[in-house]
């Protein structure tokens, strides 16, 4: 690639970069706050309930957002007819994932106390919000907008961070509030990300982009971009 190429490239991954590293020193704070808040073992707890719709969304998702960004780069002027397929998947695959969900927690933690119970209710909401993540960001990708796409990235670790730190500082810190934290800052985030990119997608044409195309390609890729090693960090 020529210079002239290469500048804009360039340009957008340090603003990546930065948003990385802004992400991974949120996920620092959290992280060392709610083992403080928590102790030993609902800390395991958190992350138990954290990891269960992490591999349903990754996997559920049936690679579908990585088509997302493909085809709406590919092919801008069929955004939006990408975004309304995508959003009629994302919704049946939330249908599906959901209640998988609530049939794993309460065979694994059925017989454990009312507060990891009433936790592990919280997070049936964090597929959806995961998946509206997934599907949002997607979108912004395939469009290049990288500056929302870098912004919005960091809303949900900081709030969740701030919302710590604070059940921290007030002595209020429970299993129950912190799942609840969290699960509050992915749907805030998840919402604003659906916000974003619904608003900045041009009006559709004729024509119709079908739910066959999106999944074939999601799932040839699916493997390779969802590494259990990378992604699912037990």
């Amino acid at each position: 690639m020529r210079g002239a190429e290469l500048f804009p490239v360039g340009r957008a991954a340090g603003p990546t970069v930065g948003a990385g590293l802004t992400l991974q020193l949120a996920v620092l704070v959290s992280g060392v706050v709610a083992a403080r808040i928590l102790g030993v073992e609902d800390r395991g707890y958190l992350a138990l309930l954290a990891l269960f719709p992490a591999i349903l969304a990754q996997f559920g998702s049936l690679g579908v957002p990585l088509a997302v960004t493909f085809f709406v780069s590919r092919t801008p002027a069929e955004a939006r007819r990408v975004w309304r397929t995508a959003a009629r998947v994302a919704v049946a695959q939330a249908a599906v994932l959901v209640p998988l969900q609530g049939l794993v927690l309460w065979i694994l933690l059925g017989d454990q106390g009312s507060a990891v119970r009433s936790a592990a209710v919280y997070t049936l909401a964090s597929v959806p919000g995961a998946l509206g993540q997934y599907y949002g960001l997607a979108v912004l990708q395939g469009q290049g907008r990288l500056r929302a796409f870098n912004l919005l990235r960091l809303l949900a670790p900081s709030a969740y961070s701030a919302s710590v730190v604070a059940l921290l500082l007030v002595g209020a810190g429970s299993l129950e509030r912190v799942t609840l934290a969290w699960v509050a800052a992915n749907l805030a985030l998840a919402g604003a990300i659906v916000a974003t990119a619904a608003a900045g997608i041009p009006p559709a044409g004729r024509g119709r982009v079908g739910a066959k195309p999106l999944v074939a390609f999601g799932l040839k890729s699916l493997l390779g971009s969802a590494s259990p090693i990378d992604n699912l960090r037990l």
